[in-house]
Formats: structure tokens, sequence, C-alpha cells
């Protein structure tokens, strides 16, 4: 695969295949029937035997079978993305009450300009109701939204809140509680752990989804064009040239500095201080690089889909309610110049 570029050997590279095969196999755990079948087979392609997969992992059939069952007895398996939907149409009518509001508001201070500073009884009338029906439209979005944030930690039937995504990867990394080093013999993503932790931060409210989702969105980013970046440089570094002043190095720090990512990195390497600080700054960025692309891989993935749609959507939710909020502020502060001229 990608990996396999100039001074790496393909037990390597299968070495780091197979890792990114166990974390498709933990982040596709909490999938049913289909899904649980496929998440199987990137093992099956490294000889493990798939009966001995489904064994430990209950089977897609028994998956299947709990799935069915829990749709029987009519349990809500989707209480997260219920609740964000809700909070999603709640801003909308928010939004509108805040239109009608600014509305009554304009024909108020143009009454006041053609009237002589006055405003008819009619037009009083709308704007006292308009700005009720905002208030009280700005209350039920918040409300809903605080809802929704609840909503994404502590559901025990949904696998799509901020602690089921934590939940996958913390059980294929686990760290020591002391260090935070991961244990020995577990696979180690910095990224993926990282994102565990802000997304436990989010489902305690101590950060909002919408800081989560800026981390979430720049990792989601590393695509296959980060893969071809990996094996360039491990190329580069396996030719033996020096590395200072090196042109392609250059090209391949600028797309790395794009990321946003690589900071630490990218750093280390402007720290360097001879050819030997420099060629391990480098190859800790490629090992950075290769980590980032499988993770940005299992972001994407059709796992992680209806958590992806529930955290974009409360993100979007948090940026109108505040919006609102603020626009509520400025209009009213209109209106009281409006009151204060009469």
């Amino acid at each position: 695969t990608y990996l396999v570029g100039k001074g790496m050997t393909l037990v390597v590279a299968r070495g780091v295949a197979m890792k990114a095969a166990l974390i498709e196999i933990a982040g596709a755990t909490t999938g049913v029937g289909t899904a649980a079948g496929r998440a199987v087979a990137p093992l099956t392609r490294f000889g493990l035997a798939a009966r001995a997969l489904t064994g430990v992992l209950g089977g897609p059939l028994s998956l299947a079978l709990t799935a069915a069952s829990i749709v029987a007895f009519g349990i809500d398996t989707d209480s997260a993305a219920d609740a964000v939907d809700r909070a999603d149409v709640a801003a909308r009518k928010a939004a509108d009450a805040l239109d009608a509001y600014q509305e009554a508001s304009r024909r108020a201070a143009e009454e006041q300009r053609s009237l002589g500073g006055e405003v008819s009884a009619a037009t009083q009338q709308m704007l006292s109701q308009t700005r009720a029906g905002l208030v009280q439209a700005l209350s039920d979005a918040e409300r809903e939204l605080k809802a929704a944030r609840s909503s994404m930690t502590g559901a025990f039937f949904d696998r799509d809140g901020f602690d089921d995504f934590a939940g996958r990867y913390r059980a294929l990394f686990k760290t020591n509680l002391q260090s935070g080093a991961p244990m020995p013999g577990m696979p180690s993503n910095r990224f993926l752990t990282d994102l565990a932790k802000m997304a436990e931060q989010a489902g305690r409210l101590e950060i909002s989804a919408s800081a989560f989702m800026d981390s979430f969105s720049q990792v989601q980013a590393i695509g296959p064009a980060f893969a071809d970046l990996a094996e360039q440089l491990a190329g580069i570094l396996a030719s033996g040239e020096g590395l200072a002043e090196n042109d392609a190095l250059e090209a391949l720090r600028g797309m790395a500095e794009e990321a946003g990512i690589f900071r630490d990195e990218l750093a280390a390497i402007d720290r360097a201080g001879g050819e030997a600080d420099l060629r391990a700054a480098y190859a800790d960025l490629k090992t950075a690089i290769e980590e980032a692309t499988v993770a940005g891989t299992q972001l994407r993935a059709e796992t992680n889909e209806g958590f992806r749609e529930n955290v974009t959507t409360l993100a979007e939710v948090e940026g109108r309610v505040a919006a609102l909020r603020d626009t509520e502020q400025q209009t009213l502060d209109l209106s009281r110049d409006i009151a204060t001229e009469r």
C-alpha cells in the first residue's frame, strides 16, 4: 500500500495496515448486520479467521437479532438525533421570529420619520407581539439546545453520542491513567485519542460542540493526498540525501502546515540543531501524518456517520442561537432608540 516506499519494508507497512484494520474493527463493533460483517473483512485479509472474529464480537447475525429485538420493543435508538433535530427546528423558528420582529421595528422607524415621531397603534401592537414571540422562540431554542447537548451523552441504546464516540477509541487506545502514555502492546493514534478526550469534555459540557467540531473537521480533512505525502517523505528520508534546504521537503512542509494539526512536529523541525536532529524531527512528522491519515479515514467512515450528522447539526445550532441572541440585542437597542425619540 502507500506505506511501502523507499526504505520501508513490507513487514512494516503490513503492521501499520493491520493497526488501521484493528481501528476499523473497533469503530464498527457498534454496527449491526451488514455493517458488522463488513467490519470483519479488513482483518480477514490478514489471515484471521472470520469465525473467530465474529465469535469475539458476537457475530453479525447475533448483532442483527439484537437490533431486530430493539425495534420490536419500540426502543428509541436515535434519541440524540431526535433531540438535535428538535433544536434545529427551534433555532429556525427563532430566526423566523427575529425576522418578524425586525420587520415590525423597520415599520415603526419608517412611521416615526413620516408621522413626526409618532407610531400607529397597529404598528405598536405588532412590535409588542413580535417582540414577545421572539423572546419565547429564543427561550425555546436555548432550551432545546440544552436538551440536545445533554442527549449526546448517556443514552443507553443510542450509539451516536459523544460518549459513544469516545468509547470506541478509548477501548482501542488504552492509556496509563497516570502518565497518559499508551499501554504496552496497544496501538496508538494521537489524533483519535485527543478527539476522544475532547468528546468526553463536550459530553460533560466543558467545551462546546462547535469547539469539538473544529478539531474533528481538521482531522477529517486528512485524506489520500496525505498518504502520498507520507510516502514521499519516507522516500526522502530513506535516500540519505541532506535535509537542510531541501526544496522537496519545503514543498511537503507547506502542505503539512496548511493542515493545521502538525504544529508540534513542525516546531521540532524549526528547533533542530543539526542533520541528525532534523532527520529525527522529519521522521516524527512522517509518523504523525501516517496516524492522521488513519484517523481521517476512520472519521469519514460509515461507522461514524450518525455521530457526524449529530455533532455537525448541533454545532450549527449553537452558532445560530448565539448569532440570534446577538442580533436580538442589537434590534432591541434600536427599538429602545425609537421609543426614546417618540
